[in-house]
């Protein structure tokens, strides 16, 4: 068994798997799930263009589709799902927002900040929510300007 240099001992042990398979096996399973993921897109850009016709070319949300598609019970359900993966999402862009602020300070001499992560999650987070709720527009379109250029 190959050793690998980690601190997360289930992506060692994903690691060794893949390896273990070879490279056909991966690429087959990467081609399946890209498959998979282009499917459900153009399923649900069909299903979400169909419902912006019938809605008189109103905005459209993710509820709204699954309500005129499957009814209130299951847009319920399908709400829930969805707000779990914008929580988890977000949760996942805040600590890798921490992550690069503790490498950055680390970088500029700071000290060593690799044990307050929660210090760079912080000091990421508070900013952006700041940015978020200012309710300033101009100042939230100039700044992803910045960001995407």
């Amino acid at each position: 068994m190959a050793e690998y240099v980690t601190t997360d001992a289930a992506y060692a042990s994903c690691m060794w798997h893949q390896a273990a398979l070879g490279f056909a096996p991966s690429v087959v399973v990467l081609v399946v799930c890209s498959a998979f993921l282009a499917t459900q897109a153009l399923l649900f850009a069909t299903v979400t263009a169909g419902v912006y016709k019938e809605g008189n070319r109103r905005p459209i949300s993710v509820l709204s589709v699954a309500r005129n598609t499957l009814g209130p019970r299951a847009a319920a359900g399908i709400s829930i799902c969805f707000a779990a993966l914008l929580t988890a999402t977000l949760s996942a862009q805040i600590a890798k927002g921490g992550d690069l602020v503790v490498e950055l300070l680390a970088a500029l001499g700071a000290a060593d900040l690799s044990s307050l992560r929660v210090v760079g999650c912080l000091a990421y987070a508070i900013p952006c929510a700041a940015l978020s709720l200012s309710g300033r527009n101009a100042l939230v379109t100039s700044v992803a300007a910045v960001l995407t250029a």
